[in-house]
Formats: structure tokens, C-alpha cells, sequence
């Protein structure tokens, strides 16, 4: 994660209002989505069948008083019901484009690409088979085309945090908990919860120091664990059982759920990092990449700029909860550690060599009944599943403190026999599975390495989902936002970049990094008014927003 010096107190946060934007819509045919059968992502397969008298795809040999014998193909199978753009569009299409004959994820997303290729009002599916036999199955249903103007100045706002040492700051956009007050987490390398009755869209607010609470903290600001200039076996370290929150531990996404153990609680979605990090005239050693001495290479601050040492940094996420009630000051006090949920398909390294920068930039939103994380995984395997990319698991929430299981999806599914923490996986010997792979996880469109974080909200009174996705161009120079749109949460449409959000110049000088949403209200992230909903950013730890208006119409 792009950080900032973790030591310096800033006195104020910036809080600016940027463009409104007008969103226009147009949705019919808008049925559920259906992966494998079945809505959300659900395990049923189903095959497609060709139209009557269909030949691509299948080969048939015609018999007596009996239906044709069918012989599946391998590769990309595409069945197209409508194509009103390219009329003479066969029904049943053996596809290769961009590998997605030999490539089951890119199979999949060619259901999208050639439903809204076509233009059609109807659902395309596609069908992966090798051997004879269906690996995967995806169907894509209609979803609106999205149009976006530009309408409103930008205005700046500001936040003031009083008295507080060490002074917190938003490196990430606050979150927003329920609550007669406003409860919001702000995150850097550790989090806060700072309460007041205004909205963080006011112009401005100030929050006394008794208003605010940490919740957690990276081991480096709180134990005396780091040492100078060299590496020591990996053994001698302190805190092996917390690796995952070694140097940084930010929530960045947050509810309140029931379970009968607290009744109500707050689950918190956690980006860790483990790294070389020079703090001060402190080295701090990584504990994956072992072979690679702080003294040599670190993460820090440099001419007045934090950079990373790229060589020895770990992404993780793990969760942390509390509960939700007046004994635990209603989530504002000392979070639980439960340790990594999400794990990079391609493990972290092999012995010396480095396999990934792990997992990143989580986001998360609730949907029935699971908990779904989306995630950045940065894996640099060559086969499906283990590539680079925006990625998404689920785990079924119960009276666990925590959901645990986590299942990234993967050729149309969610399944079982897939969980995304390694076979055996224990916290507490967490350095045994470094060389260990995740779970196989696909990512949810072509070429999504290039996107920094992607978050996702309910839009109210319809089946639809929008998110926003922070993209860098491939030189790291260029950032801008863009909207898609989804009804399941696997399958989402092209997306349309927001105007006034492209920037030059590098990290410093992108204005809405990480983004999330906000309702027009300021009460949640997850839940947004199609009439009316802010896009909540950060620049140089200064929180931005923009203010979005959806018109949705049959």
C-alpha cells in the first residue's frame, strides 16, 4: 500500500467535494444472473444446449426414430439468442479470441463481452469443455449502458481530530457505521473510530480527542521488536503468530452483524503488510522474503516521500471484530485479531524466489448471507487461477465471531473443495505456509492487475450492484475512476470512466485513491439511492468525494 510518514501528526484533514455526476440508464430484461445454474455464483452445473439444427459446437449423427447423438467440443463455446448489431450472428459460436479456447476464466467473460457486443436483450452463455467434458459454465443477462455527465465544481471540506497523539489520518476514506452518531473508521497504518453527529460531507468538523479510539495497530508501533541495519533469523522475531499486521493494519471495510454470541458486532476487513521498513533510524526486517536485508532494501520515507521496497513487501488481509454494544463502547475499542482470511493463489514465495507482493486493497459488502471480500491479488502465475487481478471470495456469516472458509470464485463457482487459506492453514505457524498456493481464483474481467482497488455497493429498490474501480494506466502516470454494474457479483459490464477523475503525474497526484461509496446521507457504504450517492476518495491522505446521480428506467 502506497503510505506516508506514520510519525508525522497532522492537524487537520481535508475534506473536498468534487463534480457532481449524472449517471443515466437505461435497464430492461434485468433478470438475476445465473452462474452454474443457480443465482449468486451457486455450484449446480448446467449445459448448455444447442438450438435445434445448430452444427457449431456440436457434431451430429442422426439416427432412427431417435434425437441426434451429441459430441461436445472442446474450447469456448458461445450460444447467443438475439444479436441485434451483428444480425447474422450464428446461434451457437466456437470462440478463440484473446485465448479463450485454452483459458477457462477468459472463456467465462466472453459471455459478457458478446452479449454487449451484440447488443442483445437476452442472456448469451458460455461453455468451457476440454476432454469431452464441461469445466465451466456462465450465463450473462442484460444490464444497463451507463452515461455520465459532468455537473458541479469541486469544494473543499475539512476534519479536524484534536488533541490526539499519534494523530490519525485518512489514508483511506473514512468508513461510516451506524449509529444516532456517526461513527467513522479512519485508516492508515493503524485505524480509529472517531464519533460525532455530523456528516463527514458537512463543511466542517471537529472531533475532540475523547471521541476517538484506536482499534488496532501494526506490531512495529507497539512492540519493541525492530533492530538496525541487519536481518536475524526468522525464528528470533517477535510476533510470528501476527506476521500479517507486521508493519501496517488498516481496516478498510467494515459492518455490523447479529450472531448469538454478541448479539450485535462489528466485522472489520484488514490490509496488513510485512516488509522491510526503515521508521526513523529503525530497520525493521520482513519475515517472508528473508534473503532480502532491510539495511539493503526498505520501505520508508525518502526526500520527503514514502516509497516501498517492492523486493521484500507482503500484502494480507485478515479480520478483526468487537462487539457492538455499551459494555464495548459501541465498536469503539480494541478489535480482536482472527488472522489472514485471504490468501494469493500462487502463495508468497519459493524458497528465495518471490511468487507474489501478496494480496491487497481489500473491499467487502454483505449479500445473503455471506460475507463477500474483493481483493487484489498480485500472484504471478501463468495458469487459471493463479494470475494477477481483481478477485472475489465469499464466506457464509454464523455465530462464529468471524466468518471463516473463505471461497474465491473460480470457473463459474464457488466450491467447496476450493477455500482460499492453504489445506492446514494455522495462524500461529503462519511462516510454515508461505511456499503454500491459495485457492485457485479467477479474476473478474480480463487485464484487472491495472486496478488499485474495485468497491461495491447495493443500489435500493432493484437486483443491481455498482462498482467503482481506482485503474492506473500501464506506466503508473495516469489514474482515473470507472462504474460498472452487476446483478450477482461475479459478472459485471464494461466500465465507463467517470469524467474528472483522469490525473497525471503519479501516485501523488491521483485525487481519489481506494475508493468506496457513500449513500446521500452519509449512514452506510454499502447501500446507495439511485437518485443520488457520493464516491469517497483520498489524496495525500486528504479524503475527496464526488458527488453521482443514477436515473434508472425500464
Amino acid at each position: 500500500m502506497k503510505a506516508f510518514n506514520k510519525f508525522e501528526i497532522v492537524r487537520n484533514l481535508l475534506l473536498h467535494v468534487a463534480t457532481l455526476l449524472l449517471v443515466s440508464c437505461e435497464i430492461s430484461n434485468l433478470n438475476s444472473n445465473t452462474v452454474n445454474g443457480e443465482n449468486a455464483g451457486e455450484d449446480t452445473q448446467v449445459v448448455v444446449q444447442p438450438s435445434a439444427g445448430d452444427q457449431a459446437g456440436v457434431e451430429q449423427t442422426p439416427g432412427i426414430n431417435s434425437p441426434p447423438t451429441q459430441t461436445i467440443k472442446d474450447g469456448c463455446t458461445i450460444q447467443i439468442e438475439s444479436c441485434p448489431a451483428m444480425p447474422d450472428t450464428p446461434n451457437i459460436v466456437q470462440d478463440d479470441f484473446d485465448g479463450s479456447a485454452t483459458s477457462v476464466n477468459r472463456c467465462m467473460y466472453r459471455a459478457i463481452e458478446w452479449r454487449e457486443e451484440c447488443k442483445s436483450k437476452k442472456s448469451v452463455s458460455a461453455k468451457y469443455s476440454k476432454n469431452g467434458k464441461i469445466l465451466a459454465t456462465n450465463i450473462s443477462n442484460p444490464l444497463p449502458e451507463l452515461t455520465i455527465e459532468l455537473a458541479q465544481p469541486i469544494q473543499e471540506q475539512r476534519i479536524y481530530t484534536q488533541n490526539i497523539n499519534p494523530q490519525p489520518y485518512a489514508e483511506i476514506p473514512p468508513i461510516t457505521l451506524q449509529g444516532g452518531w456517526k461513527s467513522y473508521i479512519i485508516t492508515t497504518s493503524y485505524s480509529w473510530m472517531c464519533s460525532s453527529p455530523d456528516s463527514i460531507l458537512e463543511k466542517w468538523i471537529s472531533i475532540p480527542s475523547y471521541y476517538c479510539n484506536q482499534l488496532q495497530g501494526p506490531l512495529t508501533l507497539t512492540h519493541s521488536n525492530g533492530f538496525f541495519g541487519d536481518s536475524v533469523p526468522a525464528s528470533n522475531l517477535n510476533g510470528a503468530k501476527s506476521d500479517w499486521k507486521r508493519n501496517y493494519s488498516g481496516i478498510m471495510s467494515a459492518h455490523i452483524t447479529s450472531d448469538q454470541v454478541y448479539s450485535k458486532k462489528v466485522i472489520a476487513v484488514v490490509h496488513g503488510e510485512n516488509k522491510n521498513e526503515k521508521l526513523g533510524d529503525n530497520y525493521y526486517q520482513n519475515t517472508v522474503n528473508t534473503n532480502v536485508l532491510a539495511k539493503n532494501c526498505a520501505s520508508g520515507l525518502f526526500n520527503n516521500s514514502y516509497s516501498d521496497c517492492w523486493d521484500a513487501y507482503n500484502g494480507f488481509i485478515s479480520l478483526s471484530a468487537t462487539p457492538y454494544n455499551r459494555e464495548y463502547n459501541w465498536g469503539s475499542t480494541l478489535f480482536s485479531d482472527f488472522g489472514p482470511a485471504i490468501w494469493p493463489s500462487a502463495g508468497y514465495v519459493n524458497g528465495d524466489q518471490k511468487l507474489s507482493w501478496g494480496v491487497r486493497h481489500p473491499s467487502s459488502i454483505i449479500k445473503d448471507g455471506y460475507l463477500y471480500i474483493v481483493y487484489l491479488d498480485t500472484s504471478a502465475g501463468n495458469s487459471d487461477g493463479r494470475k494477477s487481478g481483481i478477485k472475489i471470495a465469499r464466506a457464509p456469516l454464523s455465530d462464529q465471531k468471524v466468518p471463516t472458509g473463505f471461497i474465491p470464485y473460480h470457473r463459474g463457482a464457488f466450491s467447496e473443495n476450493n477455500k482460499s487459506l492453504p489445506p492446514g492453514f494455522d495462524p500461529y505457524k503462519v511462516r510454515d505456509f508461505y511456499e503454500s498456493e491459495g485457492g485457485a481464483a479467477d479474476e473478474l474481467w480480463p487485464n484487472s492487475s491495472n486496478v488499485n482497488r474495485f468497491s461495491i455497493a447495493k443500489i435500493r429498490g432493484t437486483n443491481l450492484y455498482a462498482g467503482v474501480e481506482e485503474v492506473h494506466s500501464d506506466d503508473g502516470l495516469s489514474w482515473f475512476l470507472r462504474l460498472r454494474l452487476s446483478d450477482d457479483l461475479v459478472n459485471w459490464s464494461s466500465p465507463k470512466e467517470i469524467p474528472g477523475t483522469r490525473t497525471s503525474g503519479g501516485w501523488d497526484a491521483g485525487v481519489l485513491h481506494y475508493p468506496i461509496f457513500s449513500d446521500w446521507d452519509n449512514t452506510t457504504n454499502y447501500e446507495i439511492d439511485a437518485d443520488g450517492f457520493y464516491i469517497l476518495g483520498t489524496h495525500n491522505s486528504n479524503p475527496y468525494q464526488k458527488a453521482i446521480k443514477i436515473e434508472l428506467s425500464e
